[in-house]
């Protein structure tokens, strides 16, 4: 299985291998020529269609707030930046953006062209480029504008509406834990009033009406309230403290600068000089002595400015010493605080622990009871929950995301395209047309899939090829190009060829005389032109007289090459009108005679079919040394396979990029079924220079 399936694909991949040389040898100048002329033609319609675009951009940043996605526990408020950024595309926003007359100005664009200019790229974290693609650097830079400034409105618009969702939310499971602490309430009255009944004439039972426990549990729950709000305070004040820009009391600050006595002392210096250029202002304002004090005015003011920024500093730092002193001595008090509150709520977990163990203890109804007593507690805890997540988003201006511009808020217009030159499209085009030609000629060749060397025939038919017979000389109606020494020598070669086949025919049949057919699997494959010069080539080598057979009745053609009449031929003979002598005439060729195909006269079927042409075969092998028989092509005709059959060997001729190898596989297919003796394949159209590379070239 291993070795078939090995075989199958070798031949696959030589049939691959064949068709792209059998496409490049017999199409690669038309290919070449008509790719060079296709690239050119795609480049100049590439360069006469392609225009210049431009990218124009502008940065957001999207600054999610994850304490606040994190506020309720089923995560419907938790947003990505992609789930954020789609709205950019939006048929809604899209639309509000063509209302923009800036935007609007151009006839054929709609929100699917729109949408196709605009794409969104991630920059760095939360940072991201919104851009758009135009050919108009103005156009592009205009609509990614109104786009950002449209999308910032939403966003805000869709930020206060979810906020208002969530608080609406909030409300109501507030009111909801609200209503089931109610519920629980009127539970436990009416199993109170169930257990004091029970117990009336029992000893005293553990909190008859549960009052006790109830107390305890709502001091607990008190004392976490409490609790929690001490650690906010605690938080909001470390926070005060470490922040290096908070603001100070203003006129605090100004009371600590203006006490100050050096500031008072130049403060008194600069009025002195003042009163003094006062006094002798009337000697003009150009008077030395009126300069030199404006001069030294001038200096001490400029020290006065020095000396308030100095004392300003220093009053800052001792004003916020003194704020984190204070801070320091409040989150003292609260830590102390804090810690009895801790001390206050173990005890109370602990009596309401042994409190619950003793009704669990005492009978059906004080368990229940103390069960209920945990609802309740869980209830207490839940609206705490959510009483605090209230409290978290109303002491800070929270939100769920924010959407904020990057850099100024008008678009730059792009000055450079985005490529000077369409190198991209060019190369494409360029190769498309280049590889094109080639690729057709490749379909083409492995449409008809043409036999282009003898190793297909070997491997996919799995018989022997006897020889290689070289291209027959090109025909010529020039005289003069006829006694040329290369037409000599490339006719010698055919003629060699055909010798060469002919020896090893000869070699490889031991039977005395030698009858055997010359057929192909389709007409135009050179089957005739074979068999005549094997004919010629036998009759010169001094094998014997031979007889030359032309039994395709439908379409003979040996006469023709041979200069002989149809007039009277196998057909007659067949059918009964003429004896075999009388048809057979000789050839201008010494040992060589031809039957001729004759006149048909009806089915040539029916003429191989009545035993007559066995009789026939008898009779010129006691005349003759070989008999080479043309027959059909295999597919075309029926009578082919029955003139075979009589034959001692059949030859099967393979054109050389004419024969298709399906053809030539059926044909070969049908010979052995039928019992034929297939002798071999001659595989003809072998170009001379490659015949020549190949076998060499003697010459006489």
């Amino acid at each position: 299985m291993s070795t078939h399936r090995n075989r199958v694909a070798s031949q696959s991949q030589t049939e691959t291998i064949s068709v792209l040389t059998t496409a490049l040898r017999k199409w690669g100048l038309l290919a070449g020529v008509t790719g060079v002329a296709l690239a050119t033609g795609a480049a100049a319609v590439v360069l006469w269609l392609w225009e210049p675009v431009y990218d124009a951009q502008q940065f957001v940043r999207v600054v999610q707030n994850r304490e606040y996605a994190d506020i309720l526990e089923d995560g419907h408020n938790k947003s990505d930046s992609k789930s954020i950024l789609a709205p950019l595309t939006s048929d809604l926003l899209l639309n509000r953006l063509l209302l923009d007359e800036a935007v609007r100005q151009r006839a054929d664009i709609d929100a699917q062209s729109l949408r196709n200019k605009i794409r969104v790229e991630g920059n760095n974290g939360e940072l991201y480029a919104v851009i758009c693609r135009d050919a108009s650097p103005a156009y592009a830079a205009t609509v990614v504008q109104q786009l950002v400034r449209e999308f910032v409105r939403y966003q805000q618009a869709y930020r206060d509406e979810s906020l208002q969702k969530l608080q609406e939310t909030l409300v109501v499971e507030i009111a909801n834990a609200d209503e089931n602490i109610k519920r629980i309430s009127r539970d436990l009255t009416t199993l109170s009033e169930q257990r004091l009944l029970a117990n009336s004439g029992d000893k005293k039972p553990v909190d008859p009406d549960g009052t006790f426990l109830a107390e305890m549990l709502k001091r607990l729950y008190d004392y976490q309230i409490e609790k929690r709000q001490i650690a906010d305070q605690t938080r909001r004040l470390e926070n005060s403290t470490e922040d290096p820009n908070a603001e100070l009391d203003a006129a605090e600050l100004q009371l600590a600068i203006s006490r100050a006595p050096s500031l008072l002392a130049i403060e008194a210096q600069v009025r002195e000089l003042e009163n003094q250029r006062a006094s002798l202002s009337r000697n003009g304002a150009r008077h030395p002595a009126v300069e030199d004090l404006t001069r030294r005015i001038t200096e001490a003011k400029r020290q006065l400015e020095t000396e308030k920024k100095s004392l300003a500093d220093a009053a800052r730092a001792s004003l916020r010493l003194k704020k984190k002193q204070e801070a320091a001595s409040e989150i003292a008090v609260l830590e102390a605080r804090t810690a009895f509150l801790d001390s206050n709520i173990a005890e109370a977990e602990t009596e309401v622990d042994r409190l619950t163990r003793r009704l669990q203890s005492t009978n059906k109804l004080d368990f229940e009871f103390a069960q209920k007593i945990k609802e309740q507690e869980r209830a207490y805890q839940r609206l705490d929950d959510w009483l605090a997540k209230k409290d978290r988003i109303e002491s800070k201006s929270m939100s769920l995301y924010q959407v904020l511009i990057e850099g100024p808020d008008a678009v730059a217009v792009p000055l450079q395209p985005v490529e000077k030159y369409p190198f991209r499209l060019l190369g494409m085009a360029i190769a498309g047309g280049l590889f094109l030609p080639f690729l057709a000629a490749a379909g083409i060749e492995y449409r008809w899939r043409r036999i282009s060397n003898p190793e297909q025939v070997r491997q996919q038919f799995e018989v022997d090829v006897l020889s290689e017979v070289a291209d027959l000389p090109t025909r010529t109606s020039r005289p003069a190009l006829l006694t040329s020494r290369r037409f000599t020598r490339q006719l010698r070669l055919y003629e060699e060829s055909i010798d060469n086949l002919s020896t090893l025919i000869t070699l490889a049949t031991e039977k005395r005389p030698i009858v055997f057919s010359v057929t192909s699997a389709a007409s135009n494959e050179g089957k005739t032109t074979m068999a005549s010069q094997l004919a010629i080539s036998s009759a010169r080598s001094n094998h014997g007289r031979t007889l030359l057979i032309d039994a395709d009745l439908r379409s003979p053609s040996l006469h023709r090459l041979l200069d002989a009449s149809l007039d009277c031929g196998l057909g007659d003979v067949l059918a009964g009108s003429v004896s075999l002598e009388d048809a057979i005439s000789p050839t201008s060729i010494e040992n060589l005679d031809i039957l001729t195909a004759g006149k048909l006269r009806s089915n040539p079927r029916r003429y191989f079919s009545n035993g007559h042409w066995e009789e026939l075969l008898d009779k010129v092998r006691e005349q003759y040394d070989q008999v080479i028989i043309d027959t059909p092509p295999v597919l075309a005709a029926s009578e082919s396979l029955t003139i075979s059959l009589k034959c001692d060997y059949a030859l099967l001729c393979v054109l050389r990029d004419v024969s298709r190898s399906s053809s030539v596989k059926r044909a070969h297919e049908r010979l052995v079924a039928s019992g034929v003796n297939v002798l071999g394949c001659a595989f003809g159209g072998v170009p001379q220079s490659e015949y020549i590379s190949k076998y060499g070239s003697y010459e006489y």
